[in-house]
This record gives structure tokens, sequence and C-alpha cells, in this order.
């Protein structure tokens, strides 16, 4: 849940993006929040599994086509998601779509780029009043 927390909470971007779009936040199964311990004995769904439970989530909620924003392992679904089910796509926002585990020098770079995303999109976005250049 904390992927996008910077960038959809910052004050310029949430008065746009909360109040004129309806956002879904679709956890894995066992990954909600207060969640009981995955059984070892219960198999884990399979990232086709996964895409498939997106589709079953837009039909629940009766959604046709949506936007997508995903990082690492949730890029990684949404993106076999769109291929299985691209009439439903509208478009794909993606961050390090991962089908493995990222080294330790992805997952810094990674960390760092989601950092400067949370200052530098919402200004590029909504650019700061009375900014003044130094001399």
């Amino acid at each position: 849940m904390s992927c996008f927390q910077g960038l959809l909470f910052c004050p310029e971007a949430a008065s746009l993006l909360l109040h004129n779009f309806c956002i879904y936040h679709i956890s894995p199964p066992g990954h909600e929040l207060g969640a009981a311990p995955i059984s070892p004995k219960r198999p884990a769904p399979s990232v086709d599994d996964l895409a498939d439970q997106v589709a079953d989530v837009l039909d629940f909620f009766g959604l046709g086509s949506v936007m997508c924003l995903g990082a690492t392992a949730g890029a990684y679904i949404l993106t076999l998601f769109a291929a299985k089910y691209r009439e439903r796509v509208l478009g794909l926002v993606l961050v390090s779509p991962l089908c493995r585990a990222p080294t330790w020098t992805e997952w810094l770079y990674s960390k760092v780029t989601l950092q400067h995303m949370t200052y530098w999109v919402p200004n590029l976005i909504f650019p700061l009043k009375n900014r003044t250049v130094p001399n």
C-alpha cells in the first residue's frame, strides 16, 4: 500500500486524484491488512491466477475499462492482466515490473527513484508557486 502513498497523498495530487478518480487497491490473498498467516498447506496462487483475480475484482465492482497502476510484483501481474484482458485496460503505469527478486543495487535504485518521484512528479504536474530562481 505504501508504494504510491507519497504520490497519492501529497496535497497537490490528492486534491486532483482523490476527488476526480475512484481508486481501487487490490491486495493478493493473504496480504491485506489484518490477514491471517498464510498456511503452508494451501498452494500459493500463480501470477496468472492473480491476473485473473484482477478481472474478478473488476467484475465484482461492475468496472469495465480501467487505468492500472502497479509496482514490482503488482506491476508484473498487471502486465499479465493487460496482455490477457486488453479490452479492459485503458493504460498502464508500471514501476519496476519484476518477475524475480531484485538485486541489492536494483532495490536501492528503486527506493531512490521513488523518493524523487514523490517530489518531482507532483511538481511537474503542479509547478511550485512563487518559486524564485537564485542568482
